[in-house]
């Protein structure tokens, strides 16, 4: 009965017929140890004989071997060797690590649909490019110091069961992508940095990652296109995005989501999409990242000029990144900055022509900070109910313009003596003495009004005026004299230059005041309960 036969390159005897080289023979005794096969100190420059493994024999290995060449738990554990050919494990399945580092690769190696339980090491190794879609590794996959200097990385609907680190690598996409990453799960955490380079675009479109994405102190070159594309994202940890090198293009992170930001302002480059960018928090103390108001507007000014209102048209005005900024720093704690964020957004509306009345938009502005400023509202009422008072106090004592309202006080020729106009009776015996009365021919100081009616009050009848919803009996006591019309209709409307009139003019604009704060007031009271609700 012959032996079963298995597929070509699955046989040690297969391989001997052409002959072991010296790293082989290295390797293979390594492998049956479990124990590293360390072919040279570093990654070769040139293939030896001391120093090359073939592809095959190396996939061959990995695949576990066959009864003359058993495979240790521990699996294939290669350092500094020259890989001549295609290693291909596309489809393939590997049951334990696979450590492949500090290599050179003359062919791509090709990892698509492989299935490995384990850890895919293949630190410091140049691989011309690599091709992992739908890779699926248990572990994690180290790509730590690698070079792809041709069409990058490639890992689209890939799942990485542990941390993809990709620390110091330097990935070449040739002008187009430099890692794709599309669709990615990953239950650990992406390292893109501590001198990771990209020069092309690095692709995290709709990738899934359970912990932390971190870009710090790495280079992004998108050359024509955007350094960064992960729009869709979404990161359950933290984003770190700092100390990148000053190259950095637009980054696109629309619809993304990620637990916490920490960035600093000079690492986001130009032209940054952020429309549907979600975060939970700003990580500030521990990372430093920027939390006041005036870092984080000059961050969403970085957006594209259409998206942050900058060119005058609304058209394609974004506001998802303002609110997001708001809504966090507010409840972070920052209750000021919020504010000023929000107030900024407000600006910008008008800027970009999104107001349907940008005159009651501004005025609503600077009475109230849109809201967002309430003692701005009740600092103007009370200048305006004080200037009112000073000025009704003026026209009522010096000019004699206040009057009692109640028509029988006119009618009681007791109290003529108060009336304006009025004119001291000549003494009945020579040299006798005028009669005097304090006040006389002025209603606001005439001594001879009684006490029982109600005294004008400056005060309380300017507060009176501008509170529409407060009777304190002032305006219903007192009115200005009304002056006699005009005959000609065009010398009526320019007749505000006596005191009759002017404050006639004081006194409406006083009570036009009252009502438009007292609504202004009722509007800026809700908003807030609205803001707190949300």
């Amino acid at each position: 009965m012959t032996a079963p036969r298995k597929p070509a390159g699955r046989t040690l005897a297969e391989f001997e017929l052409q002959g072991l080289s010296l790293a082989e023979q290295k390797l293979l005794e390594h492998c049956r140890l479990g124990t590293v096969a360390d072919i040279s100190a570093e990654r070769p420059e040139a293939a030896t004989d001391d120093n090359t493994v073939r592809a095959a024999f190396l996939r061959f290995l990995a695949l576990g071997g066959d009864e003359q060449a058993p495979v240790h738990e521990h699996g294939v554990q290669l350092v500094g060797a020259w890989i001549e050919g295609v290693l291909d494990m596309e489809a393939a399945r590997i049951l334990s690590d696979l450590t492949i580092k500090a290599c050179y690769f003359d062919k791509s190696p090709l990892f698509s649909r492989a299935r490995i339980a384990g850890t895919l090491d293949l630190s410091d190794c140049d691989l011309l490019n690599f091709s992992g879609d739908s890779l699926v590794c248990d572990g994690d996959l180290l790509l730590c110091r690698c070079l792809s200097s041709f069409l990058g990385v490639r890992l689209m609907n890939a799942q990485i069961g542990g941390n993809l680190q990709c620390n110091g690598a330097k990935f070449d996409g040739d002008g187009g992508v430099a890692l794709l990453a599309d669709h990615v799960v990953i239950k650990g955490s992406v390292f893109l940095s501590d001198g990771f380079s990209a020069t092309g675009k690095v692709r995290l479109q709709s990738a899934q990652i359970a912990g932390n994405l971190v870009c710090d102190g790495a280079k992004f070159d998108g050359k024509d296109g955007d350094a960064l594309s992960a729009d869709g994202m979404i990161v359950e940890g933290t984003f770190f995005f700092r100390n990148l090198a000053p190259s950095v293009n637009g980054v696109f992170l629309a619809a993304s989501h990620v637990g916490c930001l920490a960035d600093d302002k000079d690492s986001w480059g130009e032209r940054l999409v952020l429309d549907g960018f979600v975060y939970g928090g700003i990580i500030g103390v521990a990372c430093k990242a920027p939390t006041d108001a005036a870092t984080r507007l000059a961050w969403l000014d970085k957006q594209r000029p259409e998206h942050a209102g900058l060119n005058g048209d609304g058209a394609d005005f974004r506001p998802q990144p303002w609110r997001q900024l708001a809504k966090v720093l507010r409840e972070m704690g920052h209750a000021e900055d919020a504010r000023q964020v929000a107030i900024a957004f407000e600006h910008r509306l008008r800027r970009a022509s999104l107001v349907r009345y940008p005159l009651i938009h501004w005025l609503f502005g600077i009475f109230t900070g849109y809201g967002y400023r309430p003692m701005r509202l009740l600092i103007s009422i009370v200048v305006v109910w004080l200037f009112c008072a000073m000025f009704y106090w003026y026209a009522a004592a010096g000019q004699g313009v206040f009057a009692p309202s109640n028509p029988l006080v006119f009618q009681n020729p007791n109290y003529a003596v108060c009336a304006p106009g009025y004119v001291v009776p000549a003494p009945q015996a020579e040299n006798a003495a005028p009669p005097t009365v304090q006040g006389a021919g002025n209603w606001y100081l005439c001594e001879k009004l009684p006490e029982e009616y109600s005294g004008f009050s400056p005060l309380a009848y300017s507060l009176d005026v501008i509170l529409p919803l407060v009777d304190l009996q002032q305006e219903t006591s007192w009115s200005p004299l009304v002056p006699t019309p005009k005959a000609v209709w065009y010398q009526e409307l320019f007749s505000f230059c006596d005191w009759k009139h002017f404050t006639r003019l004081v006194l409406w604009f006083e009570i036009l005041f009252g009502w438009v704060s007292s609504l202004l007031l009722v509007a800026v009271v809700s908003g807030l309960t609205k803001r707190r609700e949300e």
